[in-house]
């Protein structure tokens, strides 16, 4: 889980740097995270979460 949730924050990152095409990367990590601990997150997207830094 902390796996997936540390690879969601490099692709989003990343995306902002200008490769927006990683933010579908995030979303994916985002969702294996939710996956492993069954947590729902039905209803956020990445693009909801505050700006890194």
């Amino acid at each position: 889980v902390a796996r997936e949730v540390q690879n969601m924050f490099w692709y989003l990152r990343a995306a902002a740097d200008g490769n927006p095409r990683l933010t579908e990367d995030a979303e994916r990590s985002l969702w294996v995270a939710r996956a492993l601990t069954g947590v729902s997150v039905q209803g956020i997207t990445t693009q909801q979460l505050k700006p890194l830094g």
